[in-house]
């Protein structure tokens, strides 16, 4: 079934003017790219002719927003050398548009036909744009300038008379580039790349973008205003530096750009020694291919990063810290990001450490036993001094029943005196003087 809309004819009589319905009724797809259309001129007898009415749909375009100075992404040829003035490209996609531009010699198309064997139009705001027909499923249109921060309505026309309303272009600030790190990578490329500047934006509908020297474009993860991260893209078969440029659309890249150095991938093939010790950090020798000095040449045993010493394009050391016992992978990065994809391992054994334990704490047993010893010698001692020589003034007298024997003498002008006290004198049998007092009983 189809749908029938009214028609006016000239002053000439030659020419029949139709407006198309709207085709949504129908479920038109994409691959039916033409109507069957049949004149009539009193409603009831159509024509025996058949005309072909051409239908094109638009699916979208991209970018949906840009810097406000834009920049081309492929030659890069576009560009002024201070960076002011550029241009970019807005690309339309859709379907039919090979059929839509031939020409046609059908009385009924020559309004729609006519206009459209012109070239496609972009209307940015109030500004019309004049389009290149790419091929037939896209054309492209320059996207005029504008103030950063602002938007403007895109609409297109393929036939010069339908415009379709598309969406808002966002015109973002000019992203500027001042530095990267790793400043390297091997050429095998994944290296992530954190991207340090001003001015990036993330916008919605479209996907940010590195590009590493002139054609190899590798997605990018939008951070904030000032970093965004990127991994390098392989598929350089030699070593030297390249460019890195960023887009907020993966379209319109800067004008700045910081340096990449891509290095030649290196290998490991074995290491010296192959064991060490549990007890202490050690030093490995690693041998391979491709070393060079940067300064953030690293080793990673198992999960521990450690520094390592360039020593030739062959050989490296790492510094190995200690370990517990166990085996343990080692590899090799030359940018502290990527690692070699072989491993050696490493074999860590605990004997040494178990060894160190224990003469430790034999040696704590004898220090103590001979401290014990010491102590006991000083004690026999003191106290056999302390029986032999003891104090006169600390001393106890013997027991009454004593039978140590006692010598005195009784001053003989005291025995006279009747009455009155005395002093006694005696000598114990050590030779040593004791003196005592008292009063005469008798004589």
């Amino acid at each position: 079934s189809g749908v029938s809309v009214s028609a006016t004819v000239d002053s000439t009589n030659s020419l029949v003017t139709c407006v198309t319905p709207d085709l949504s009724s129908l479920n038109i797809s994409s691959e039916q790219r033409s109507l069957k259309v049949l004149v009539s001129l009193n409603g009831e007898a159509y024509a025996s002719s058949e005309l072909e009415y051409t239908v094109y749909g638009i699916e979208g375009m991209y970018p949906t927003g840009g810097p406000a100075c834009p920049i081309c992404a492929s030659a890069l040829t576009d560009q002024s050398s201070d960076g002011t003035c550029c241009q970019s490209t807005l690309t339309v996609k859709g379907y039919g548009f090979s059929s839509t531009t031939s020409s046609s010699t059908s009385a009924l198309l020559v309004r729609s036909m006519e206009t459209s064997s012109h070239s496609p139009i972009c209307v940015f705001g109030s500004e019309n744009v004049t389009g290149t027909w790419v091929d037939d499923s896209s054309f492209t249109c320059a996207i005029p300038f504008g103030a950063a921060g602002s938007s403007v309505n895109v609409s297109v026309s393929v036939n010069g008379a339908d415009y379709i309303y598309l969406y808002e272009y966002t015109y973002t600030e000019v992203e500027n580039i001042t530095s990267c790190y790793p400043t390297y990578g091997p050429l095998s490329g994944g290296s992530a790349v954190t991207i340090y500047g001003s001015g990036f934006t993330s916008i919605d509908g479209s996907s940010p973008a590195c590009l590493f020297g002139t054609s190899n474009v590798t997605t990018a993860t939008y951070v904030n205003s000032t970093t965004v991260i990127c991994d390098s893209s392989p598929s350089y078969s030699s070593a030297g530096n390249v460019s890195v440029r960023t887009s907020p659309n993966g379209v319109d890249f800067s004008h700045t750009y910081t340096s990449f150095y891509y290095y030649a991938t290196p290998t490991i093939t074995s290491i010296n020694p192959t064991k060490i010790s549990s007890d202490s950090a050690q030093t490995v020798t690693v041998t391979g291919t491709n070393f060079f000095d940067s300064d953030v040449v690293t080793c990673v045993v198992g999960t521990t990063t450690v520094t390592a010493t360039y020593v030739s394009t062959t050989q490296l050391k790492c510094a190995v810290p200690q370990l517990d016992e166990g085996s343990y992978t080692l590899q090799v990065s030359l940018n502290g990001e990527d690692y070699t994809t072989q491993s050696i391992t490493l074999t860590v054994e605990g004997t040494g450490r178990f060894l160190s334990l224990l003469i430790i704490f034999v040696s704590f047993v004898v220090i103590l036993l001979i401290l014990c010893i010491v102590g006991i010698v000083i004690c026999v001692k003191c106290r056999n001094r302390a029986e032999s020589d003891p104090d006169p003034e600390s001393s106890t007298p013997p027991p009454p029943n004593s039978s140590r024997p006692i010598l005195g003498l009784i001053d003989s002008q005291q025995r006279s005196t009747a009455n009155r006290p005395f002093d006694l004198k005696l000598t114990t049998s050590q030779d040593k003087p004791l003196l005592l007092r008292g009063e005469r009983s008798y004589v």
